[in-house]
């Protein structure tokens, strides 16, 4: 009975361990300003993830981006690249020194009508981030 308690035991702590790292690994509370092409601005706070703040939002009409609070992880890269099709106006990205942390920057994320780009606390530029710029 023992071993069956310890062992219980272990997979539970293993289980939480996985879950706490899952959770970490997820944005969290994002805040997302973004400036139209009309200049006209529309600020999303406190999402999940960069996919949910681009949920309801005209892409082909962003102009400016800018993610101040919260945590950006490689998914919220991914969303980047696969709305990269969309962000076609897109000229100013900025994440502000606000933000919790930033995950490595991976390649092929932004068009080449970017002009600016702003990240802090991000650690790497993968592969060839900024080639197409």
């Amino acid at each position: 009975m023992k071993r069956f308690l310890s062992s219980v035991c272990c997979a539970l702590a293993l289980w939480l361990a996985m879950v706490v790292g899952v959770s970490q690994a997820q944005a969290q509370n994002l805040t997302v300003k973004f400036t139209f092409t009309d200049a006209s601005v529309q600020e999303v706070k406190g999402q999940s993830t960069l996919a949910d703040a681009f949920f309801g939002i005209d892409l082909t009409r962003v102009q400016e981006l800018e993610i101040s609070k919260g945590t950006v992880v490689a998914d919220d890269w991914t969303t980047m690249k696969n709305s990269k099709s969309n962000l076609t106006a897109l000229e100013k990205f900025v994440i502000t020194d606000d933000v919790t942390s930033v995950a490595d920057i991976s390649s092929g994320i932004f068009n080449n009508a970017l002009q600016e780009i702003t990240v802090a606390k991000v650690e790497k530029l993968l592969g060839e981030s900024l080639r197409d710029l």
